[in-house]
This record gives C-alpha cells, structure tokens and sequence, in this order.
C-alpha cells in the first residue's frame, strides 16, 4: 500500500472573498505498508487421524508520515503465524475436531493519521500512530455426530488477544 491522504478546508476570506484554505482542517497523511510473506501447509491422514498444520511467516514495513505535523513513525515487526487442525474419527458418523491459529488484524490507515479530522463542528476523529497489530491466539476443540439427516455439534473455545485496539469517543468542549 502507498496511499496519500488529503483533508481540506476552505473559507471564503472577507477581505478578499477568495477561498482560502484552513490551516486547521487540512492535512496530507502518506501511509506505506510493505508485507512480505512465505506461507506453506501440510495435511497427511493416519489410519482414523487427520493432521493439518500450517505457517505464515511475515516481515511488516509500515512508514506514516502526518506531512502537515512533520509527525512521522516507523513500524517493523516480523510474526509467526501457526496453525494446527486436528480431526479423529471416532466412529461412523462421530468425529472429534481441535484446532489451534494465530491470527492478525492490522490498523488501517486512518487509525494511524494523528491529525483530528472533522466531520462536522461537533466530531472529529485521530489515530495513534503507535498501534502495532492486535493477535489473536486461539484454540477450539469439538464434538460433531450425524446420522439419519440430523446432525449435533458441540465446540468449545479459548481465545486470548493482545494489542487490542477500538475507537474510543471523548466529550470535547
């Protein structure tokens, strides 16, 4: 990704009726995002095992600069993303599933830009140039029967995630 971000304003000056931009609703934000990743998976069966498993390697390169600030940041991270699938058939029509994944949801653009952007008099919005992806860990384990046309499935799970982020709105006087 290699976006650039524009927000403008204008007013009409009452000196010289010309629009002139706002200083203070206009910015210009550059956002580059550079993923570079090798993924590879790998299934085999064992008698009444089946065994899946996975990797996602990734190396991040996020450049944001807030141009009407000088603000800028650099994030570099490399993850490991595992994945594990397991089904054991039980008995015809009976099978026991668990599951293991790590996953990651990255900020978007405008979650980063630290410039307030407004929407209206009343709202406006800025990120935190600091946020590094939320991951997410997690771990299913199931029970599934079907037979004569109807099925049961009973699964349990666990998931713990970091680095979570969420809008968060404050009253601004």
């Amino acid at each position: 990704d290699d976006d650039f971000y524009d927000n403008h304003d204008t007013f009409v000056d009452p000196v010289t009726g010309a629009l002139t931009p706002n200083p203070a609703l206009t910015d210009r934000f550059h956002y580059r995002q550079s993923i570079h990743a090798l993924y590879g998976t790998w299934k085999r069966s064992f008698d009444r095992l089946t065994v899946m498993g996975g990797v996602r390697l990734e190396q991040a390169y996020v450049d944001i600069d807030q141009n009407t600030t000088g603000q800028t940041a650099t994030i570099r991270y490399f993850r490991v993303h595992p994945s594990l699938h397991l089904d054991y058939d039980l008995a015809p029509g009976q099978t026991l599933r668990a599951s293991y994944s790590h996953r990651i949801v990255r900020p978007r653009p405008d979650d980063l830009n630290p410039y307030p952007v407004y929407q209206d008099a009343f709202d406006y919005s800025a990120g935190n140039p600091r946020l590094m992806p939320q991951e997410t860990h997690s771990l299913e384990a199931g029970w599934s029967w079907k037979a004569h046309g109807a099925s049961v499935d009973v699964t349990g799970y666990w998931r713990r995630t970091t680095d979570a982020f969420t809008q968060v709105t404050t009253y601004v006087t």
